[in-house]
């Protein structure tokens, strides 16, 4: 792990680079290691049982009932919180739809109530800056879902639009989009149910953002109602750095205290990494969380100095 007060956000910045550019040599070719073509042949053999449908602008793939099985007010939510994330910040007013509060904007033209999945306002303006709009759709957008669009930012008085959907969108739909201020993103199911956890990583680490997206998966994965994944939050949290990884656990040890210990007794038993295994174990300690079965299941296997010296401390 890489401890982060040695290094300035600009270094950290370009560590990220690096560490991409490390990935992927040009943008035709991704090198697969052993293990991701593992992954990736499970997940093709996925796609002929369910019906292959490809993500636009780069390699993800989702099929369509992983889409189905997002409800379309909660892909709506996801929307709504990315931008309260990205934008409050900036002092705009973001509204939406959410928990059956429906938000509404009078039309200029047409004199009738406009439900808006998200609105973004500049401080006490009747009329929105910017209006979003969440389609889960199975299928890629086409012009008639934008034209649609246009019509009702014209009503509301919104001067520019931004759409989301799951599949991307026909060419049509998108030169149209382009000719009237219109933004057109690709937002996956997965993405959609982890964007309502960003406030939350942030409060766990406001001092920048770099990383808020792993932590928002991660925080995801011990708010499902179900037994913590630990191999996965592990697989997300590998590349965040120390203070990141350390503010996160102190956390999470706060608010679900059992499966926190139980993602550190696989970290400190099994982690490939000794400054993983230290950390998990010293927080292990400070939380007078460990108990004798892994004090001796790791002397078996550990051979890092200082994680022995630590359990040595601790016997005494």
């Amino acid at each position: 792990m890489i401890n982060i007060r040695e290094i300035s956000i600009k270094e950290r910045i370009n560590l990220v680079n690096q560490l991409l550019e490390s990935l992927v040599r040009d943008q035709s070719e991704h090198l697969l290691n052993d293990e991701q073509k593992q992954i990736l042949n499970e997940r093709l053999a996925k796609y002929k049982r369910d019906g292959l449908v490809y993500r636009e602008s780069d390699s993800f793939i989702v099929t369509r009932n992983e889409i189905r099985a997002i409800e379309p007010e909660r892909y709506e939510f996801g929307l709504l919180e990315k931008l309260k994330y990205d934008l409050e910040p900036l002092g705009l007013v973001v509204k939406g739809t959410n928990n059956g509060q429906v938000h509404e904007c009078m039309g200029r033209y047409s004199r009738t109530k406009r439900q808006l999945d998200t609105a973004v306002y500049l401080g006490s303006n009747k009329y929105p800056y910017l209006v979003a709009d969440a389609k889960r759709h199975c299928r890629r957008i086409d012009v008639k879902i934008v034209e649609s669009f246009i019509g009702m930012l014209d009503d509301v008085g919104a001067s520019f639009g931004l759409l989301v959907c799951p599949l991307g969108y026909s060419i049509a739909a998108k030169e149209r989009a382009r000719a009237s201020n219109i933004y057109t993103e690709v937002v996956t199911p997965e993405e959609a149910l982890t964007f309502p956890f960003l406030k939350l990583a942030r409060s766990i680490y406001p001092t920048d953002d770099i990383f808020h997206m792993q932590l928002a998966q991660a925080l995801k994965g011990f708010a499902s109602g179900q037994p913590v994944n630990s191999e996965r939050v592990i697989e997300i949290l590998d590349i965040v750095f120390f203070d990141e990884w350390e503010a996160f656990f102190t956390n999470i040890i706060g608010s679900n205290t059992l499966e926190a210990f139980d993602v550190l007794n696989v970290i400190a038993l099994e982690h490939y990494d000794s400054g993983w295994r230290f950390n998990a174990l010293r927080l292990l300690l400070e939380n007078s969380a460990l108990d004798d079965k892994l004090i001796d299941s790791i002397l078996q296997e550990e051979n890092d100095p200082d994680i022995l010296d630590m359990i040595k401390n601790y016997q005494l």
